[in-house]
């Protein structure tokens, strides 16, 4: 009996401490039969602090997954969930496996343990990067990838301050060959006159 209790006690640490990508693995979609061929993973990635949790949702390529560049995709919004992008306006996943982000913190099904949730960009960015770290360490196969981070809408905002960061931190060793903006037209020039 006592080691099954620690064979049991092992089990739950290691799921407390060393999540790994096939814990986040979608088995299954309501309503959706069958599934499609292509992997997809669901689940949080811890921000800058414990209290900060955020939710992605990795969509791999239908093809050749393991040799295309991963896609972050940021919605804007500010406010708007990146699910919106995955549902409603990209895909087929055929040249590329994309990471969608719900960020910042209260967007989605992204949540602060406390409650509390930050909407200033610089923070939003931060948590953004810590996230993207843990995500590379739960998925090591992408890292050394060509790395893409774009957005749409207020992503004009979230992309460049997350690119900047990610720059100024050559110890995560990402490869971002570019980033992209969708509508940022309206966003930047309000914002550099407000700031």
């Amino acid at each position: 009996m006592f080691f099954f209790q620690v064979f049991i006690l092992l089990y739950v640490l290691k799921g407390l401490f060393a999540r790994t990508s096939d814990d986040d693995l979608v088995q299954s979609l309501p309503g959706l039969n069958p599934m499609p061929k292509f992997r997809q993973y669901s689940g949080y990635l811890q921000g800058a602090t414990e209290n900060i949790q955020l939710h992605y949702w990795l969509v791999e390529a239908s093809t050749n997954a393991e040799k295309l560049p991963l896609v972050l995709w940021l919605n804007g919004g500010p406010g708007c969930s990146s699910l919106l992008g995955l549902l409603n306006e990209n895909g087929p996943f055929s040249i590329a496996n994309i990471l969608y982000l719900e960020s910042p913190a209260g967007v989605g099904f992204s949540y602060a343990v406390n409650g509390n949730v930050s909407t200033d960009d610089d923070i939003v960015a931060k948590n953004n990067f810590a996230a993207l770290e843990n995500f590379f360490k739960r998925f090591p196969s992408y890292k050394g990838r060509d790395f893409y981070i774009t957005g749409e809408s207020y992503g004009g905002i979230y992309v460049p301050i997350l690119a900047l960061l990610v720059a100024s931190k050559p110890e995560i060793n990402l490869r971002v060959s570019l980033f992209l903006l969708f509508s940022p037209r309206h966003i930047v020039p309000s914002y550099l006159l407000c700031n």
